[in-house]
This record gives structure tokens, C-alpha cells and sequence, in this order.
């Protein structure tokens, strides 16, 4: 866990870090699940711009995680690093930026057309909660980055968020396909 008793993390539940080994590659993940937006005031609501009570929180997470992916990156400034999970924020919040700017991380949900950056539908919103971001290292081996929509476009739904899929080239023989 990255610095569990950390105020942080109160009443939210703690990242898990973990170093990996794949085809001779070290991979470090890291999964979260943030502070939840639960007692905001609504995106739509009568009062604009929303009160956000839970952000605070959600900023002091970013950057305890951004300078976890930060301490990584000064040993090896070519680190494949995964930052993961529900962090209950917008790709354009101040919690998002926070992390990217303090770990040098590229969110991968930023690759996607604009119209496919969703992965939550609330109260009729389009919405991304959940996210994938990268060192620039593994942003390098990017095959592909979807969002399933299993769910969030349903009304009859077995999950309230739909899975954001990042795949990764992490073989020793790159072979880059050639359109001829």
C-alpha cells in the first residue's frame, strides 16, 4: 500500500502498488479507487458552479499517488508505470491534472475521440470515473485504448461503470505492422 496512514486516504480505500515482471520488463502497477463524489452538489444542479466537497480529498490522493509514480521515475526516468482504477474525477478535474503533472504520467482516456471518453453515464451524463495513466515509457508501446460499453448505456445493468482496456506491446521483437 502507498502511505496507508496517510489523512488521505480516510474513508476511501488505500492504492495498492505492485512490481511486476513480463518477458523481462519491469512493470509497476498501481490500483485505486478514489474518494467517491458522493455528497457533491450535481454537474446540473440549482446551484452553478457546484459546490465540491469531496475534491479536497480527491487532490490530496493525486498527489500522494503522483509522487509515489515520481519517486519511481527519479531512479529510472524509464519506468513502465500503470496508474489505475475509479478515481471518481473527470479526465479535466484538478485531481486528474494533479496526478499527471506530479508522476509526468499521459492519460490514456485522452487518446480517445472526444465523444467516446465516457464510461459512466449519471443522471444522464457521459462521464469517465475511471482511468488508465502511463509513463511516457509505456505510452511509447500503446497498441490500443477502448472503453467496453457493457453497462453505462443500458438500462438493465450488472455494473455502473464500464472497463477502460489499455494493451501494451511488451515483447523483446517489436514488430510494427506496415500498411501496404
Amino acid at each position: 500500500r502507498i502511505d496507508p496512514l496517510n489523512a488521505a486516504f480516510t474513508d476511501s480505500r488505500k492504492p495498492l502498488a505492485g512490481e511486476f515482471t513480463f518477458n523481462g520488463y519491469t512493470l509497476f502497477v498501481i490500483a485505486n479507487h478514489w474518494k467517491s463524489k458522493g455528497g457533491d452538489q450535481p454537474l446540473f444542479g440549482r446551484y452553478q458552479p457546484p459546490t465540491l466537497y469531496t475534491q479536497a480529498q480527491r487532490l490530496q490522493q493525486a498527489t500522494v499517488v503522483g509522487n509515489f509514480v515520481a519517486s519511481i521515475r527519479a531512479i529510472d526516468p524509464n519506468a513502465l508505470i500503470i496508474v489505475l482504477g475509479d478515481l471518481n474525477d473527470f479526465e479535466f478535474s484538478a485531481p486528474l491534472s494533479t496526478l499527471q503533472s506530479s508522476g509526468g504520467l499521459v492519460n490514456e482516456i485522452e487518446t480517445l475521440p472526444p465523444n467516446e471518453r465516457y464510461n459512466y453515464v449519471h443522471e444522464g451524463n457521459s462521464q469517465v470515473l475511471d482511468h488508465v495513466l502511463v509513463s511516457p515509457a509505456l505510452a511509447a508501446r500503446r497498441v490500443r485504448v477502448d472503453v467496453v460499453h457493457t453497462s453505462a448505456e443500458f438500462a438493465a445493468r450488472w455494473n455502473d461503470h464500464d472497463a477502460v482496456v489499455a494493451v501494451y506491446n511488451l515483447s523483446r521483437v517489436f514488430l510494427p505492422f506496415v500498411a501496404r
